[in-house]
């Protein structure tokens, strides 16, 4: 094992004052123990200043820091409150726009409705009127042209009649001899016609 050994001291020379070798030096040779805030016998002094200290920063906090911070603090809450109430009055606002939109695109829409049930009903009644006019006009166009038909059938019927009464006188006079009455050649066509039927 090995053991050490600590050096004997050796008186040493002076050193310079102000150094802090010196002070140091000055300190153990008073008989000092080194730090001056861990001796006991500081204990009464340093307690004292420590709540004088604490006192003035105390008195310094609340009557000076604390209030500043305070006032701080309730202005941010005023301000947040007026904010909050800012943001409630505009969204209840533009709730309001909305609905009045809304409002404003119903009423529009049936308007738009209106509109166009009119515009339909009127169109209607137009084409309905041209198409009555239309119809009454062709229906008197086909009864002039009946009429012209039935004129032109009648007057083809009697040249036909006066035509046939003409050839059939002139059939019977060639086979009996004699000419006959067109009235008496008229009846017997009449009655020829009417037994064919």
């Amino acid at each position: 094992m090995a053991t050490t050994e600590t050096p004997a001291r050796t008186p040493t020379a002076p050193l310079p004052a102000g150094t802090p070798a010196a002070t140091h030096q000055s300190t153990a040779a008073e008989g000092g123990h080194g730090l001056p805030q861990l001796d006991s016998s500081h204990y009464p002094s340093q307690l004292l200043w420590l709540t004088i200290s604490f006192g003035l920063l105390y008195l310094l906090l609340s009557r000076l820091l604390l209030p500043m911070v305070e006032s701080a603090l309730a202005r941010r809450r005023h301000q947040i409150h007026a904010d909050l109430a800012g943001a409630r009055e505009l969204q209840k606002q533009s709730q309001d726009v909305a609905a009045a939109y809304e409002a404003a695109l119903a009423e529009a829409r049936g308007q738009a409705s209106g509109i166009a049930a009119d515009m339909r009903n009127k169109l209607t009644g137009e084409v309905d009127a041209e198409r009555n006019r239309v119809d009454a006009e062709v229906a008197g166009r086909i009864s002039a042209a009946e009429a012209e038909i039935e004129s032109t059938r009648r007057k083809a019927l009697g040249e036909v009649e006066a035509i046939t009464t003409g050839i059939v006188g002139d059939i019977v006079s060639r086979l009996i001899g004699r000419t006959p009455a067109p009235d008496e050649v008229r009846a017997a066509i009449v009655a020829q016609r009417e037994e064919g039927r």
